[in-house]
């Protein structure tokens, strides 16, 4: 097999092409971001206290789903495939879903693990109201409402891509934050 440069290894997505990369036989140089453990600390606090100011209720926002597994695989069939030569892709797993319903997914499938996953709508207003108080959700305004969908229809054409279905995109999120301890 031929020697792969992935730049950003130690990213999330970085490191998941590169685990697959190297489970087909290939050799993997990488670059790294700064490797500082205190940085990482504090980008892992940050996401634990937006998780559990979000036990209000579920802003209206929504979001294209992927799994990582499906972005690296999409990564390494655009670096292989010569019909990807000079074309960009779009990873993400049928139409966007919003806060709720990936709350409601969570519910479903998680059961007494998802009991503090709230599943009320909250309105656009206080969301702006607590954005006054809270800096972090100020950042969350310009998407209120705001739903922009998104298709991978070329990478399911040309590559013969195929992702993962969004709800079991977003249970192994939900099982990856409780397993690295980012949420309880």
């Amino acid at each position: 097999m031929s020697t792969v440069l992935v730049t950003g290894g130690s990213g999330f997505v970085g490191s998941h092409v590169i685990l697959q990369l190297l489970s087909a036989g290939h050799v993997v140089q990488t670059t790294v971001r700064s490797l500082n453990r205190e940085e990482s600390v504090r980008t892992m606090l940050r996401c634990r206290r937006r998780c559990r100011r979000a036990t209000l209720g579920c802003p209206q926002l929504y979001f294209g789903v992927v799994d990582v597994r499906d972005v690296a695989d999409l990564h390494l069939r655009a670096m292989t495939d010569p019909a990807a030569k000079g074309e960009r892709f779009i990873a993400v797993s049928g139409e966007v879903r919003s806060m709720l319903d990936i709350a409601r997914v969570l519910k479903a499938r998680l059961g007494d693990a998802a009991k503090k996953v709230p599943t009320r709508q909250l309105p656009n207003w206080l969301v702006r109201v607590v954005a006054l108080f809270d800096p972090s959700m100020k950042q969350l305004l310009p998407l209120l409402g705001s739903i922009r969908n998104a298709t991978c229809a070329k990478a399911e054409r040309l590559l013969g891509w195929k992702p993962r279905p969004r709800e079991d995109a977003i249970i192994a999120t939900a099982e990856s934050l409780v397993k690295f301890g980012i949420v309880k």
